[in-house]
């Protein structure tokens, strides 16, 4: 068919990745629980834990900061195009005015 890719064509591309993802949002009032629950995964947890905090323009920005003293996971702000990893925890601060 024409303008249709075969699959023999789409298989040529390079395969997709499969990550088991555990995403986590919460507002200002996920700041208490959020803590609590990244303080009790397994540090050779096997899946990615991202984190997304909605916050106001005084919101918690050393929240990840604080997270990684007590946890068993690697714990850091995401970057836009970083690599997946299993058993690291990535946070996004959203903040809002």
């Amino acid at each position: 068919m024409k303008g249709q890719k075969s699959h023999r064509t789409a298989s040529r591309k390079a395969p997709l990745v499969a990550h088991d993802i555990i995403v986590i949002g919460a507002s200002v009032g996920g700041v208490d629980a959020i803590p609590r629950l990244i303080a009790s995964l397994p540090g050779d947890l096997p899946a990615s834990v991202f984190v997304v905090l909605h916050t106001g323009p005084h919101g918690p920005g050393l929240l990840p900061e604080i997270i990684r003293q007590s946890s068993a996971l690697p714990v850091h702000q995401g970057v836009d195009g970083e690599k997946i990893l299993q058993g690291r925890c990535m946070f996004a601060v959203r903040i809002c005015t």
